[in-house]
Order: structure tokens, then sequence, then C-alpha cells
């Protein structure tokens, strides 16, 4: 499964990789250049731990790749500054074909219809 950057009109998703989930999980400023967005204070957010990262990275690693993620970053347009990660979420497809979906935004930018748009 092949997940590609999507945009919208106050959101710019970036697929989540092994990459990325490595650099988040050592708290490098790698992670930050891969985004192409600051990365605030508070991160993570909620729901997002370091087991949920190995578990994005063996999902990721698998034969058969059933995880599309993307980071959420608010461009710079609502800004009128440099683009902010405020959450990420995706889909996992299950053995029998069903999907869950899930999702975790920063605090500050719950209840504003991130979560619908994305």
């Amino acid at each position: 499964m092949t997940t590609q950057q999507l945009m919208s009109d106050r959101l710019r998703l970036v697929p989540v990789t092994v990459e990325t989930c490595i650099a988040e999980l050592e708290k490098s400023p790698k992670l930050s250049a891969l985004l192409d967005a600051d990365i605030p204070g508070c991160w993570p957010p909620p729901l997002v731990t370091e087991e949920t990262l190995h578990q994005f990275i063996s999902m990721l690693q698998a034969d058969e790749v059933r995880l599309c993620s993307w980071y959420w970053i608010q461009t710079s347009r609502i800004l009128n500054g440099r683009d902010i990660l405020i959450g990420g979420g995706g889909l996992f497809t299950n053995d029998d074909n069903s999907c869950e979906l899930g999702y975790s935004v920063l605090t500050d930018f719950q209840n504003q219809g991130y979560a619908t748009e994305a």
C-alpha cells in the first residue's frame, strides 16, 4: 500500500514512514526536516506513544502493508509563517478487510474541524 502527500484547505497530510517513526522515537530534529514543518514542544498528541510508533514501524515493514497514516500539518497559509505539525491519523485494514480509523490531535487544535477535514 503506497500513500501520498495530500492537501486540503488548511492541512498538508504527509505519509507516516519508518524513517519518520524512527525520527519521532529518537526525538530527533530530523522529523521537522522530513515533514518540512515545525514540531511543537507539546508533541506528541494523546494516543501517540512509543508503543504506537513501534507498532507502526512493524506494520510498515510487514510483507503486506495494511497501514495508511499521515501526519497532519497546518499550512502556513493559516499562520503566515511556517507550517506546524498538529496531529495525525489514518487507517488499518484488518484480516477480514474491515478498516479501523484512528487519529490524534494536539489539544490546542482540537474541536476546530481538523479531523473532519483530514
